[in-house]
């Protein structure tokens, strides 16, 4: 956060759905946010910040129908309903709550959550990676490949374009005012654990790719 404000950038936080409750993430909002001289704001002054931050977006969960809770579409619906209600800054402007949306082409997952949750979301958040091979169990080298190869990446990488249009066209379907953002905020390419690393540790190689 405070690097964020040293350099003049908008915040982004994700809160907890998976393992945590909406009161745990009601009171992140408040050791963040707020300027009383509540228990939880005090906690942030003797930690050393007397000043609140300002959180511009809070993404309620993370990947919800994968690493964030493997939970179906209508049960992380009705959570964020339960979370975002006390996503509450006592403090203005309003922080965006941004909604955990689908991965990739799950257009379901979109449908499901603006029928049921739109009203209480400002933006909903999509997740796409390129994996060259379109595998995610063989996704390919990041080092060593061909022309071919490189060429499919691209291929992949340009479905985005697709998977935007489609949940933009879901979101509008259910809200013609446009007042629900769509935020791809992950993306990039995804391949095999390198040789040598420790699996599950978010470790991956990337590099130029010497064949082109």
């Amino acid at each position: 956060m405070d690097f964020a404000e040293l350099i003049g950038t908008k915040t982004y936080v994700a809160g907890n759905v998976g393992t945590g409750t909406p009161q745990e993430m009601s009171e992140w909002v408040e050791y963040l946010t707020s300027p009383t001289n509540s228990s939880i704001a005090n906690m942030r002054r003797a930690n050393g910040r007397d000043k609140p931050w300002k959180v511009d977006f809070f993404g309620v969960g993370n990947e919800n129908w994968g690493c964030g809770g493997a939970m179906t579409a209508e049960h992380y619906a009705d959570q964020y309903r339960n979370f975002a209600e006390f996503v509450r800054s006592p403090q203005q402007p309003r922080i965006t709550k941004v909604a955990s949306g689908p991965n990739g082409d799950d257009y379901r997952w979109t449908d499901v959550l603006m029928a049921r949750a739109a009203d209480r979301m400002d933006a909903l958040s999509a997740h796409y990676y390129t994996v060259t091979t379109g595998n995610w169990n063989r996704k390919g080298s990041a080092t060593t490949f061909d022309e071919s190869l490189w060429l499919d990446t691209l291929v992949q990488a340009r479905r985005m374009d697709e998977i935007v249009g489609k949940h933009v066209a879901i979101t509008e379907r259910v809200d013609p005012r446009k007042r629900v953002a769509l935020y791809v905020d992950e993306w990039g390419t995804w391949h095999d654990q390198e040789p040598g690393t420790t699996p599950g540790f978010l470790y991956q190689q990337n590099g130029i790719r010497d064949a082109i």
